[in-house]
């Protein structure tokens, strides 16, 4: 199915519209406040993410499409949402995100286009970390393996790239702060992920997303300013 994201910032919700057949029909509404930077999985559209706009509700939330069709929801699904871990629609939700001192927020959200479930968080404060993000482990032949069911992502682990300009240990200059960044189309996913970013001084980096090798990426990578890797390897 094809399909479009609308945030109504109004009413607090994004729409998932079907344009198949009627454009402005909604095919399924979720209330909440993370109704901003919208971003696709390019390599798994079932899913896209979320943010609040508010410094002080920093959170990311990630929704499944297939939620729109509660005919074929697991009871593991289900029981999430009951319990309160999630609102229905949404399979991963990440409270404060980011750094959110000095009136920090989410600036961006952006899938990377090679690899499902790698999403990069820009702050306004200059913060660049990637989630990576996979399924959780449901029992083959269970109840829960239900197909066309809204599946719970969970994080595999988190890339820190960047610190915000603020911090006390590895901050840098207000000039030098990461003020936009996308990740880079290599057509592959045998490719190290990259991320190319503008810095408020105007200047460009591309930085590797560190591998099990992590020395490796450091000898990659050239870029200004003091990031989250530079500490790592000291």
């Amino acid at each position: 199915m094809t399909y479009e994201v609308r945030c109504i910032y109004l009413h607090r919700s994004a729409a998932i519209l079907t344009l198949l057949s009627d454009p402005h029909s909604v095919v399924i509404t979720f209330q909440t406040r993370c109704n901003n930077n919208i971003a696709i999985d390019h390599a798994d559209p079932n899913y896209f993410a979320s943010s609040a706009l508010d410094y002080q509700y920093p959170t990311v939330m990630i929704w499944d499409r297939r939620a729109a069709s509660r005919q074929s929801t697991s009871k593991m699904y289900l029981d999430s949402v009951e319990a309160g871990e999630v609102p229905y629609g949404c399979v991963l939700k990440l409270n404060n995100a980011i750094e959110s001192r000095n009136q920090a927020s989410i600036r961006t959200l952006r899938y990377c286009r090679d690899q499902r479930g790698l999403l990069a968080v820009l702050s306004t404060a200059g913060e660049l970390q990637v989630l990576c993000t996979e399924r959780e482990y449901v029992e083959p032949f269970s109840e829960n393996d239900v197909e066309d069911t809204p599946e719970l992502l969970e994080v595999r682990r988190t890339y820190p790239l960047q610190y915000p300009y603020f911090d006390d240990n590895f901050g840098c200059s207000h000039d030098e702060r990461v003020v936009s960044s996308d990740w880079a189309t290599l057509g592959s996913s045998d490719v190290v992920p990259r991320l190319v970013t503008r810095r408020g001084n105007s200047k460009l980096d591309v930085m590797l997303l560190p591998t099990t090798t992590q020395h490796v990426a450091f000898t990659l990578t050239s870029f200004s300013g003091k990031s989250k890797r530079e500490s790592l390897q000291a």
